[in-house]
């Protein structure tokens, strides 16, 4: 018998689909105003600390991203994307730091 997914062998790509799934998430812009809460039509959105977050049963309704008066909501893809680029410019800089050793 196979196991359900999110267990064994297939656990880690169960993990990768449910994160894949998620539409939204919510970056430090947020200021907890509560304009976001209400308007989920599945409630995704629950209080954190220092920020909302959005869970992963986010799936792409938009209505917070349309609520929002900071536009802290954005799309996972776009945060995974500015996270990438934070880790390329960081490595840039170290690599800088180090010098290139050429005289």
């Amino acid at each position: 018998m196979k196991p359900p997914p999110g267990f064994g062998a297939d656990s880690a790509r169960s993990t990768t689909a449910r994160v894949e799934q998620m539409a939204y998430v919510i970056n430090d812009r947020c200021t907890q105003c509560g304009e976001c809460l209400d308007v989920c039509p599945i409630g995704s959105i629950s209080v954190g600390d220092p920020k909302y977050v959005i869970d992963d049963t986010c799936c792409d309704f938009a209505e917070c991203v349309v609520v929002c008066p900071v536009e802290a909501i954005i799309p996972l893809d776009a945060m995974i994307e500015e996270a990438d680029a934070t880790r390329a410019a960081a490595s840039l800089v170290a690599d800088e730091g180090r010098g290139s050793g050429v005289a």
